[in-house]
């Protein structure tokens, strides 16, 4: 919200699939974020735990939101919010993932 964008949802659920959060862009593109979080001390890179079976379930459940809402032709896109639990806390952004 810091960075000017406004909430349109948060948790949408859909058979087969969930989006964290869903916003509109200072440069009107809507945003849907997938959200993570790790621990401090995992092996693994936060972004990693975005899996092709995550991506898949994502275009599927964004493509129903856009539908039902009647914005198949408005601009969108696909960001990730990785959040690690440490002191100090680490947020990490990627904006425009591919879903592939």
């Amino acid at each position: 919200m810091k960075k000017g964008f406004l909430e349109l949802e948060r948790n949408f659920t859909q058979k087969g699939g969930e989006i964290d959060l869903i916003l509109k862009s200072p440069d009107d593109f809507i945003v849907f974020v997938e959200v993570k979080s790790q621990r401090p001390n995992s092996p693994f890179n936060i972004y990693s735990s975005l899996s092709h079976q995550k991506k898949v379930s994502l275009k599927r459940t964004i493509n129903k939101w856009l539908v039902s809402n009647g914005k198949l032709l408005e601009p969108w896109r696909v960001d990730f919010v990785g959040i690690i639990y440490k002191i100090p806390l680490v947020i990490e952004h990627f904006e425009f993932i591919n879903l592939g």
